[in-house]
């Protein structure tokens, strides 16, 4: 895909997102979004299979933007990458959240929340995973089970308004140490 092509695109996705937040997923149709760019219905066609394609484009959208700020330097200790993967995992669920409640209180964004959320719980659970194979020797439990633990208790905590980095880092810490 050419430069303009991809420029295209990321305009269907932005515009798409746009009304989506202002009228909900199933309230925004596809000539909504041709109208609001001012395009032929065709050119929708030409980028994406169906609606449900550009709520996927968003999901990653929002993924690329999760993944820059989860932040990894492999020249730390485990503590200290352990404790910068936590904070960075804090901080972009709480982007990701903002940018999904970013919309208007009676708009239904239900199918993207989801997708977008299971995703950032994806790539957040890899980087956790992949820290605690590298430490086998550090930690009491299946790197798996702990990474999806740790993961989705920060995503729950975060949505729910529970942001103290330095409590959430200090209860995580105590969790995960290896006994005797």
């Amino acid at each position: 895909m050419n430069e303009n092509d991809s420029k295209r695109k990321n305009d269907f996705i932005d515009v798409a997102e746009k009304l989506f937040k202002e009228n909900g997923i199933m309230d925004t149709t596809i000539n909504a979004i041709v109208k609001e760019l001012d395009v032929a219905k065709g050119l929708f066609y030409y980028y994406f299979k169906s609606k449900d394609d550009v709520i996927d484009a968003i999901c990653e959208k929002y993924n690329e933007s999760f993944r820059s700020t989860l932040n990894k330097d492999d020249s730390l200790s485990f503590e200290q990458e352990f404790e910068q993967l936590v904070e960075s995992a804090i901080v972009s669920f709480q982007l990701l959240w903002k940018n999904l409640n970013d919309s208007k209180e009676d708009a239904d964004l239900t199918i993207l929340s989801y997708r977008a959320i299971k995703q950032a719980k994806t790539t957040c659970t890899t980087m956790f995973v992949e820290l605690f194979e590298k430490h086998r020797d550090r930690i009491s439990a299946s790197p798996n089970y702990l990474g999806k633990m740790i993961v989705s208790s920060i995503c729950d905590l975060v949505e729910q308004g529970d942001n103290n980095i330095d409590e959430i880092k200090s209860i995580l810490r105590k969790m995960i140490q290896k006994k005797g």
